[in-house]
């Protein structure tokens, strides 16, 4: 018994770990908390509770919170993996190449436009003019 007790002992404290580092929090579980639910959801890459969290620490003038998340939510971002395009029919042929297609989603448009503001005024910031029109400009 203790043969087979050590090794897969291990094995399953080695799955328990390896799983705790990939579970993500289930956010619909905090839909009662509308606060919780968002920092949640923020946390898990959502960029329009990213963008309300941004907003409300700006409102409340807690400009180096909302600078956090404004960028977070300003930035452009990859979704998934790389996808395969599938020929219009069988007999058409596609280079390799085509078939492998970046997908980039361009930020959140509210958050770009407040980064440029914070930037223009010095809310936070040094006054970076530079800076406000990559924002104003940024897809």
């Amino acid at each position: 018994m203790t043969l087979y007790f050590k090794p897969t002992t291990m094995i399953i404290l080695c799955c328990m770990l390896s799983n705790c580092a990939l579970m993500r929090q289930e956010c619909s579980e905090l839909a009662g908390d509308a606060n919780a639910f968002r920092q949640c959801s923020a946390n898990q890459g959502d960029r329009q509770s990213q963008f309300e969290l941004g907003y409300m620490a700006y409102d409340s003038q807690d400009y180096e919170t909302a600078l956090k998340w404004f960028k977070r939510a300003a930035l452009p971002q990859r979704v998934g993996n790389d996808l395969f395009i599938e020929p219009r029919n069988k007999s058409q042929t596609i280079p390799s190449e085509s078939y492998v297609r970046d997908t980039t989603l361009p930020g959140h448009k509210g958050a770009q436009n407040f980064l440029a503001d914070m930037y223009e005024q010095g809310l936070g910031v040094d006054i970076d003019l530079k800076k406000a029109e990559e924002y104003r400009t940024m897809r």
